[in-house]
This record gives C-alpha cells, structure tokens and sequence, in this order.
C-alpha cells in the first residue's frame, strides 16, 4: 500500500513586523507584504506619520485650515494614557486614530464640544476612552471602509485589554448610522459646532466594549474573535523624549474672538 504524505499546514503569513497579518472585513485573510498592517503606535516614525497623515487629510476635507505646519499634533496626544494606532503600507502610516484616556478634563476633547456629556462620565472616567484624530488614506489595495473596520478592531481588542468598559467620540453626522448599527453606539449629545475641526458639526455619541449583543450580528465575529497577543494589545506610551519633541509642533489655539467696541 502506498503511503500518503501528510500536508503540512501552511505557515503564518507574516507582516513587515513579524507580527500576524490582519483579517478582512469578510474574515479573508489579508494577503501581500503591502497591504496595510496594523498595530499599536510606538517609535517616533509612528507618531510622524499618523500625524503628519492628520495634517494632510485635516486640510484636504476643510476640518483644518491650510497652514505650515508639517504635522497636527494636539494636547490629547502627548498624554501617557492616550493611544495613537497606526495602519501602515510599505512603511507609510495610511490610517490613524487615537484612543484617549485622562483623568485631566483638558484630556478629552468631548469636555469642549459637550461638556455636559463629560460631566456625566465623571463617576466613570477611568473606565471611558475617547475615539477622535481619525484619519485615513485612499489606497488602491483598501477601501476606506476596510481601513476604518481595521483600525477600529484593533482598537476594540486593545480597549478591553486596557480595562475600558465604554468608548465616546464626537463624530460627523453623516458617520453615525454606522456606529448605531454596526457597534451599537447611542447618540448622547446634540450637534454642535466644533471649534477644533473649523466648526463643522459633531454628535457625540457612547458605545459600549464588553456588550457583543449590540453589535450588528455580521460585525461581532469581527470585533469579538481575534488572535492578537498581550504585547501586540498591551499600551505602548508616548515616551518623555517623543513627548518633548512633539510638543513643539502643537496646533496653536485659535484666537478669541474679537470684541466689538461700544458707541
């Protein structure tokens, strides 16, 4: 009888980093050494394209005047609880966002835009992040959908690692039926004007972490099922040095409005 040869499985694909190449929105495996690859921000390189890649689409979309300025870098940014991800291809950052987390009120941008919100959080604060700097690239080889659902998983995974029970973000109208049905998020502040993105209009909303029930039935697998270790999910903080050097680049605040004189 002529014995069978056993098939060996194939081997891991790797990424640039060495780490597991991410899934697809369909589950798919994401294949090619330069299809984004996504991970938590860590070296000085990370945070100079993510904010550099702010700057760029900021200006482009009219949420940030064109200026000089090579990066957008905000107070949020340098804190030792915030967490800048990145998405990269070919070693350029084509996706960011940062989670932020503070016990400072300056912290969290949502203070500002809705500041009755952020009162409500108060008895909750060390279990509630911020989602907010979202910016993303138009590649060829990924939607920015696709784009969105990767830096948002990693995101997830790295929430409940780091002990957040709820996330809140300040979000362009338009983009809130996806959070609502795809995360289960709720609408808890009206629309307002916000300064920080030239006045253009945000809805604050809250989504739960730990609550797969109400996510959309198609997208809990996605966000709930992973491989990611502890030290790809583990916080990776801004270190003094980076803090120091980015500082210098901080977005200037804009000026007060001027007063009109009587008579």
């Amino acid at each position: 009888m002529r014995q069978q040869k056993t098939r060996r499985p194939e081997p891991t694909k790797r990424n640039e980093h060495g780490t597991k190449a991410a899934k697809s929105l369909t589950g798919r495996a994401v294949i090619g050494i330069n299809e984004p690859i996504l991970r938590l921000a860590q070296t000085r390189t990370d945070y100079e394209g993510a904010f550099s890649l702010l700057q760029r689409r900021y200006e482009e979309s009219g949420l940030a005047g064109v200026s000089n300025a090579s990066m957008r870098v905000m107070p949020y940014h340098l804190s030792d609880r915030s967490q800048v991800i990145v998405a990269t291809s070919l070693r350029r950052v084509v996706g960011t966002l940062t989670l932020v987390r503070g016990a400072e009120r300056s912290e969290f941008p949502i203070s500002k835009t809705h500041p009755e919100v952020f009162e409500s959080l108060q008895g909750q604060i060390d279990q509630v992040a911020e989602v907010c700097s979202l910016a993303i690239d138009t590649l060829p080889s990924a939607s920015t959908g696709e784009m969105f659902g990767q830096l948002t998983r990693i995101m997830m995974f790295h929430a409940r690692r780091s002990g957040i029970e709820d996330l809140v973000a300040v979000v362009n109208p338009r983009h809130v039926r996806f959070y609502e049905r795809a995360m289960g998020f709720d609408v808890i502040g009206e629309p307002r004007p916000c300064e920080h993105v030239s006045d253009h209009l945000g809805i604050a909303i809250r989504g739960a972490v730990n609550a797969p029930s109400r996510y959309r039935k198609r997208w809990r697998k996605f966000y709930f099922e992973g491989d990611f270790s502890p030290t790809e999910l583990a916080a990776k903080p801004m270190t003094g040095p980076d803090r120091d050097y980015f500082r210098t680049h901080l977005v200037s605040p804009p000026p007060p409005p001027a007063r009109r004189r009587a008579g």
